[in-house]
């Protein structure tokens, strides 16, 4: 996000406006809109100019797809759909410290979606399990 936030074009904006107004008549429907969302990602990706970031977001959409789906209901839906807008704005108005924050929040929130998830499946084989760490770093670790 926060490289699609510098080096974005107005096509590539363009490109993620339209992924966004077509997942938001979907949001009742959350196998659908699992599949728009993460459309979205791959077109963030592919707004970075990153060619390995963007073959590695194409690559694990097929992986990430079942996942979303499983953790969709219509209020994650909906916080989404908000974050994908927000990301949008961000990159048009070039804003990349912002573009990743909203990105940190919005993948944090699915972590969190997925680890409950997880955990209501394995109830029973909980008990023993250590935690987990966290996926996803909040804050940008500044250079030695």
């Amino acid at each position: 996000a926060e490289l699609a936030a510098q080096r974005a074009d107005a096509a590539a904006v363009s490109r993620l406006q339209q992924h966004v107004e077509r997942a938001r008549p979907l949001l009742r429907e959350p196998i659908t809109h699992a599949d728009a969302s993460m459309d979205f990602h791959v077109e963030l990706a592919r707004a970075a100019g990153n060619e390995v970031l963007y073959a590695t977001v194409e690559a694990y959409r097929e992986l990430l797809v079942p996942s979303i789906r499983d953790v969709r209901d219509e209020k994650s839906g909906r916080a989404t759909q908000r974050a994908h807008e927000e990301l949008v704005e961000a990159v048009r108005r070039k804003d990349s410290e912002g573009a990743r924050e909203i990105m940190l929040a919005h993948l944090s929130d699915f972590e969190k979606r997925l680890r409950r998830r997880l955990a209501e499946r394995s109830e029973p084989q909980r008990s023993a399990a250590l935690p987990a760490p966290r996926l996803v770093r909040t804050q940008r670790k500044k250079p030695a």
